[in-house]
């Protein structure tokens, strides 16, 4: 991995049963140490594929990720 990379964003429920919530831990990590830009945005419930509404919290990621973008 290098500083070459686009910035991430991610988005990960903790009770997600697919996907565990320590794979987006691991990855931004690593993003971290390659020196690439990213945020993990972290639910504490929604599962795992909720899509652009998390029924389950009143916080609206594709709100925190246009304004991560803005800032970036």
């Amino acid at each position: 991995m290098t500083s070459d990379l686009c910035p991430v964003f991610f988005v990960h429920a903790k009770d997600d049963k697919a996907v565990p919530i320590e794979n987006s831990y691991v990855m931004i990590k690593a993003l971290d140490k390659a020196h690439v830009k990213n945020k993990l945005l972290t639910y504490e419930e929604g599962g795992h594929g909720f899509g652009l509404i998390n029924k389950t919290s009143s916080v609206a990621w594709l709100d925190s990720f246009v304004d991560w973008v803005n800032h970036l």
